[in-house]
């Protein structure tokens, strides 16, 4: 880890301190509410080695988890500067720019760094207001994920109006020292990480994996068994409901054909 951590230091100062130093990235896959790219450090033409264990195969149920599980502080008071827990991405984001970060994953290389712009709407009591959250995703060479994160939830400008044409954050992620909107009650798979000074991180974690995909298996067998008789039952239920938001063009044939796949692949 700590060879880690000495290359990833040595990569920033590189980037902050070299006229000739870049960074390069790649497309992965955009829409109006996320990007994602690979990303790459340059220095005068030449990659900049970092060592990471890519390209990773990834399951979509673990990084729905993760994203679904982390939560931040946000400053609710104007005046008083108070702070609650709230979700760092809202459901609709997990579904979305989940299989787009496990493609990333997949599609990088050993030096490639996957990099995201996520979209929301923060609903409040009296309206509504537009946010993104920014960051990056890589695999260290002890196969543990890390996920750190420019700001969670920060109020977009008036001009970034989609995350097709984004607005990328100038700082690293890997040396933010100080936040407004830290991470906060970490899941039990998931380890603050510490900056090169040795201080603990406020937006960057890395998880163990064995331990995510332990929990989930622990969620699953907590969840109440359904019999033959009723699990048809729902099934059916379900079926009868995508039918009737396919007929009412509120969802494509390709997503309804999925779903009901993957219903009538719970019938044994």
């Amino acid at each position: 880890m700590k060879r880690i951590a000495v290359l990833l230091a040595l990569a920033t100062l590189l980037l902050s301190g070299c006229a000739g130093t870049k960074l390069v990235r790649t497309e992965v896959d955009k829409q109006h509410e996320f990007n994602v790219t690979l990303e790459q450090v340059q220095n005068e033409g030449a990659v900049v080695s970092q060592g990471y264990a890519h390209p990773y195969e990834v399951d979509l149920a673990d990084l729905k988890k993760l994203l679904g599980d982390l939560s931040y502080l946000e400053e609710t008071g104007i005046v008083t500067k108070e702070q609650e827990k709230g979700e760092a991405f809202q459901a609709g984001e997990v579904n979305r720019l989940a299989p787009a970060l496990k493609t990333a994953l997949a599609k990088a290389n050993a030096n490639q760094r996957v990099h995201f712009i996520s979209y929301n709407l923060n609903k409040q009591l009296l309206f509504s207001n537009s946010r993104k959250t920014e960051g990056i995703l890589f695999v260290d060479a002890n196969k543990r994920l890390n996920l750190a994160f420019n700001f969670v939830n920060q109020d977009r400008r008036p001009n970034e109006t989609s995350a097709m044409l984004p607005i990328f954050s100038e700082l690293d992620p890997l040396t933010i020292s100080a936040s407004k909107t830290p991470l906060t009650a970490l899941p039990p798979y998931a380890q603050q990480q510490q900056l090169t000074g040795g201080a603990k991180a406020p937006l960057w974690i890395s998880v163990d994996m064995n331990q995510l995909q332990q929990a989930i298996v622990k969620e699953e067998a907590a969840l109440p068994k359904l019999t033959d008789a009723a699990l048809r039952d729902d099934i059916k239920t379900k079926l009868k409901y995508l039918k009737e938001l396919l007929e009412e063009d509120l969802i494509t044939e390709k997503n309804y054909n999925r779903k009901k796949m993957e219903l009538l692949d719970k019938i044994q």
